[in-house]
């Protein structure tokens, strides 16, 4: 039988695993939603040039 310490450990190692897949996860929202407001930048400056 695994001893308190193993238990903890590993009960440690899937929390930070947990911990690091969230932040992959928000860092992809993020770039998407970065993608989406330059896409936004663009459109806005090209109408602003047919425009003139």
């Amino acid at each position: 039988m695994a001893d308190i310490a193993t238990v903890s450990a590993i009960l440690s190692s899937v929390k930070t695993a947990t911990d690091i897949a969230k932040l992959i996860k928000d860092s992809d929202s993020n770039l998407q939603a970065a993608e989406v407001k330059l896409n936004m930048a663009e459109l806005i400056s090209n109408l602003a040039d047919v425009k003139l």
